[in-house]
């Protein structure tokens, strides 16, 4: 669970905010009941401006670039793509292929068995 201050719904400082969208709960009830505890319990306070310092700002949504969609492309350049695409999985197919036979392999039981000897 990612606990950060939402800067866009706040009050003081998002710490209300950001908790109601951490644990998925009403803005207006976790407002209510952080000032009920403060008015209860005084070192809650204490407590909310730790949090205020401590957490960071909401994390923003990741911009896409989408100009790629407009931009033409040649036959001759997207055939270098999927060429330069094919020899990237050629490449991870051939290294999981030697992993799985490692592991899979005489030797790789005998060293685990040798390791996981007292």
């Amino acid at each position: 669970m990612v606990y950060y201050r939402n800067t866009q719904k706040k009050w003081l400082f998002g710490v209300c905010a950001g908790l109601a969208d951490a644990w998925q709960l009403n803005l207006t009830g976790v407002r209510l009941f952080w000032f009920g505890a403060l008015f209860f319990f005084p070192g809650v306070l204490f407590f909310y401006l730790l949090l205020a310092v401590l957490l960071k700002g909401k994390p923003t949504e990741p911009q896409f670039d989408t100009d790629f969609l407009n931009t033409p492309i040649t036959p001759e350049q997207r055939r270098a793509e999927l060429d330069q695409l094919t020899a990237q999985l050629n490449t991870v197919d051939r290294r999981l292929r030697q992993l799985e036979h490692y592991v899979t392999s005489d030797v790789f039981l005998y060293k685990s068995r040798l390791d996981d000897s007292p």
